[in-house]
């Protein structure tokens, strides 16, 4: 047998173990036989033309075939974890937040399982070593090598391009398995008539006309990293910890459950809808990142709508301004000013970010000093996980412990440890909102629910749901229990401002 049978069949096995690996992890979920064959061979062409490319770099095929497993090895570790933690899997947009993993490690790392990661890092110097002196290199053929990479490649993007798919991970993942969603839902979010298609529904999008004669009172909305009434998932933990949280509520406008599109993470999803009145669902195959792919969008948002009405509009986020990439879109989205962790220096922290307390002394600083009405859009880093790097004593817990229930969870413990301070920051606010004789507008929400599974699963909880409330110091209330979904509230925020008149 000559070189070139030898390539092709090591070709052929690589794909037929990568699309097995694609067959078991459909099959998992029960609906194998829905897997259609154009995904079934958009994977075999991709197992083709990876192998194709190690094997034209390396010049080895038994090494070839060896470094394609491991890439593909790393995808599927990857793709557990998220799941394990997210409940989501991979998509393809977080293969565009790559270099976020090295920029700000704390945040993805340590949620990386711990035992597959070491022994990945041991056994891949080792195999990797091994296969390199054992196999000398070859005397490739290029012309063949190049065609079978081009002639794969071109396969492989036909099937991507032409794969049907729903643009919901979801459901497309258990009928079509991990590489065919990645491959098809990245290749698809780069074509023109898609990114047309994106750019013309966000130009489309409508919101509330703000009205003439309304009071321009200031208002301040929070989304408060990972917050939820967590007092729903247990009794075991002290009533009173959200003391502060239940007068809003009580004397609140709105206020309920909130629908928000995110679990665990992605934040980003939770803030366009808000900022934009969209619903996370309608942006098709950019739900999921849609920063990345906004090209100075033409689109009206909350921001917009309030800068229009004269309002200082301005977001404050104790970190770094390009997670995410907010800083190349946020002026565009209708912010005057971005203020981030540049801006807090000297900010006490709790844990290994930025205190609650600290955006609250912000907000009302930035609220005294300002001569006309302004909007501020304050995005919490507190709670931010991963919880479980944090220490804590066990006096902490008992205090966070109802006296008639068992002792809490410590990733528990540590997370409604937070969300104490976050209800210290709502109590310095609505000081500050009693005493100043302007008008004031306070909405509070949580991105989405923290990523506790275990902490979940073992207390049978099963909402996705975070919580909300909007408030204001001169509108008389009308409290309104009302459960609802995030793009909801701007419509309710105009609502409340345009039933205030001005004085005669």
């Amino acid at each position: 047998m000559d070189f070139e049978e030898d390539l092709i069949l090591m070709s052929m096995i690589l794909s037929g173990l990568t699309a097995s690996v694609c067959y078991v992890m459909s099959n998992q979920h029960g609906q194998t036989s829905n897997c259609s064959l154009k995904a079934i061979v958009l994977v075999f062409a991709l197992a083709m033309c990876i192998y194709s490319v190690c094997l034209l770099t390396f010049q080895r095929p038994v090494f070839a075939l060896i470094t394609s497993l491991c890439l593909l090895g790393v995808v599927l570790i990857v793709n557990k974890t998220k799941m394990n933690t997210l409940r989501e899997p991979l998509v393809a947009s977080d293969l565009l937040m790559y270099a976020q993993v090295f920029r700000f490690p704390r945040l993805y790392l340590p949620f990386l399982n711990i035992t597959s990661m070491i022994v990945l890092a041991i056994a891949l110097p080792v195999i990797i070593g091994v296969a390199l002196y054992v196999e000398e290199r070859q005397d490739i053929h290029y012309p063949v090598i190049i065609l079978l990479v081009l002639t794969s490649g071109a396969v492989f993007f036909w099937m991507a391009k032409s794969l049907k798919i729903s643009s919901d991970i979801t459901k497309d993942y258990p009928r079509l398995g991990l590489l065919a969603c990645l491959a098809a839902y990245f290749v698809q979010s780069f074509a023109v008539t898609n990114r047309q298609n994106f750019e013309d529904i966000l130009a489309n999008n409508v919101l509330p006309v703000g009205a003439d004669d309304a009071e321009l009172a200031d208002i301040v909305v929070i989304q408060s990293e990972s917050f939820f009434d967590v007092r729903r998932l247990t009794h075991d933990i002290r009533w009173d910890i959200l003391e502060t949280y239940d007068e809003f509520c009580t004397e609140a406008h709105h206020t309920g459950k909130l629908n928000v599109p995110a679990w665990g993470a992605n934040t980003l999803r939770t803030e366009f809808s808000f900022l934009s009145g969209m619903k996370n669902r309608d942006l098709g195959l950019y739900r999921y990142y849609p920063y990345f792919f906004m090209q100075q969008p033409n689109i009206l948002t909350l921001p917009k709508l309030l800068q229009e009405k004269g309002y200082k509009t301005i977001c404050i986020h104790p970190y770094e301004k390009d997670f995410f990439g907010r800083h190349q879109v946020f002026e565009t989205l209708g912010f005057d000013e971005f203020i981030d962790i540049q801006h807090f220096h000297d900010a006490d922290r709790f844990g290994p970010y930025v205190s609650d307390a600290s955006v609250a002394n912000k907000i009302t600083a930035l609220l005294e000093s300002s001569d006309q009405p302004t909007f501020v859009f304050a995005i919490t880093m507190e709670n931010h996980g991963p919880l479980y790097l944090e220490d804590i004593e066990e006096s902490e817990i008992e205090a966070l412990t109802s006296k008639t229930a068992g002792k809490i969870d410590r990733d528990l413990a540590i997370y409604t440890r937070h969300i104490e301070n976050t209800d210290a920051m709502l109590k310095q606010l609505k000081a500050y909102f009693t005493r100043t004789k302007k008008p004031a507008l306070l909405g509070f929400y949580g991105d989405h629910l923290p990523a506790l599974s275990g902490c979940f699963d073992a207390y049978g909880f099963t909402s996705n749901d975070s919580d909300y409330f909007i408030w204001s110091n001169y509108i008389e209330a009308q409290s309104e229990k009302c459960d609802c979904a995030i793009e909801q509230l701007p419509s309710f925020i105009v609502e409340l401002v345009n039933s205030a008149k001005k004085m005669a």
